[in-house]
């Protein structure tokens, strides 16, 4: 077996740092090691729902794949659902605002040496 894809976890900005241009220089930076350093055809992350995250993610070409109803609990009665989002083919950040704002398929660069069935970005 071959690795294919990654999962995305752990990303997070500081609340003063939204909208600054922090996630998308994140996200950016995923999707280039992902295709350039991990020869990577799809990333997968988990979202936490009611956050607008996923509009975020969608910006970068990511879709929502499928949910998990009510699988966060926060004190004081908080439900959410985790949203599980892909990317296919990762591109970077510029590539999917010149293609306004979708990515769009095409082979990967670089395709690195076979690695386990699935990596972590983190």
């Amino acid at each position: 077996m071959v690795a294919h894809w990654g999962r995305v976890t752990k990303v997070q900005t500081a609340l003063d740092a939204r909208g600054t241009g922090v996630g998308r220089a994140l996200m950016t930076e995923v999707a280039r090691l992902a295709r350039e350093e991990m020869g990577l055809e799809q990333l997968r992350v988990e979202v936490r729902s009611g956050m607008g995250l996923e509009a975020f993610y969608e910006r970068f070409g990511w879709e929502a794949v499928g949910r998990w109803p009510r699988a966060l609990r926060f004190p004081v009665d908080v439900v959410r659902e985790e949203i599980l989002m892909s990317l296919d083919r990762p591109k970077s950040a510029d590539d999917a605002q010149s293609a306004g704002s979708s990515i769009q398929s095409g082979p990967l660069t670089s395709p690195g040496p076979a690695r386990s069935a699935a990596s972590t970005i983190v």
